[in-house]
């Protein structure tokens, strides 16, 4: 894939993300993350630097981190209230099902 192209397409993924009134989950930003990988990993490995308009478009990309970032880390933090949920619902599930000592056995010596 040519640097323009997969600068266009991280460009139009992260607008696209960043857009305030639509949702998406965790994994369309986890793709993002792969592709904006993807394209750190093509410059670092270019033998040329990139021209002025390569240059502005990755600053775009950029600019639109906080609200990206902002996204995920409230995607975090709903996984982190789920699993809290679940781990509470578990331990309220074992102290509900404790049988403790209810058949007890007596074991008698013989003298």
């Amino acid at each position: 894939m040519l640097m323009d192209e997969l600068i266009q397409q991280v460009l139009s993924e992260v607008m696209r993300l960043a857009d305030p009134n639509s949702e998406y989950d965790y994994e369309e930003y986890e793709q993002l993350t792969e592709l904006r990988q993807k394209l750190v990993d093509a410059i670092e490995s270019k033998s040329q630097p990139l021209n002025d308009q390569q240059k502005q478009q990755v600053l775009k990309i950029l600019s639109y981190d906080d609200p990206i970032m902002s996204r995920m880390g409230a995607l975090l933090k709903e996984a982190e209230r789920e699993l809290r949920s679940v781990h509470v619902a578990k331990k309220q599930q074992v102290a509900y099902n404790y049988s403790g000592m209810s058949e007890g056995f007596m074991f008698d010596k013989k003298k």
